[in-house]
């Protein structure tokens, strides 16, 4: 009964959960007027995961993935499908966590329509100014 509490918490309570950050994340494209125009706004916009094997089957699994890096900073990594009334798309979604932070920070959030350019909600790496510390050489970033 613990385990099944436990995984119940992890899965759609914790505000680190898959779940939270997926309705987080397509609560903002709803909200977007540039995605609203993209996808159709007319009618109602739906979000899901990934397409199944199983006609039948409602629940479609959400791809994401979670990772830390040597530095101690976690990535939150997810891709899912949205349809407005007009067309289809899919938005990307990275996160960030550093080391003491309770809480994920958008790193990325983005839109690809097809025919269309990427729309970017959230992109913190171009408000960033090119090397701050350090140099690039040979593709490593020099400090």
């Amino acid at each position: 009964m613990g385990l099944i509490c436990y995984f119940l918490y992890a899965e759609l309570l914790a505000p680190e959960g898959k779940s939270r950050q997926f309705n987080r994340a397509v609560d903002r494209v709803r909200a977007d007027p540039k995605a609203l125009e993209l996808l159709g706004g007319k009618g109602k916009i739906t979000a899901y995961g990934e397409p199944t094997s199983n006609k039948w089957a409602r629940a479609r699994p959400i791809a994401s993935s979670t990772h830390t890096d040597r530095t101690g900073i976690e990535h939150f990594k997810m891709h899912f499908n949205v349809e407005g009334s007009e067309r289809k798309g899919v938005v990307s979604l990275h996160m960030v966590k550093g080391p003491g932070h309770p809480d994920y920070e958008y790193r990325m959030l983005a839109l690809d329509v097809p025919g269309y350019p990427r729309h970017y909600l959230e992109n913190a790496s171009a408000s960033k100014t090119k090397n701050p510390a350090g140099f690039r050489f040979l593709g490593v970033q020099w400090r």
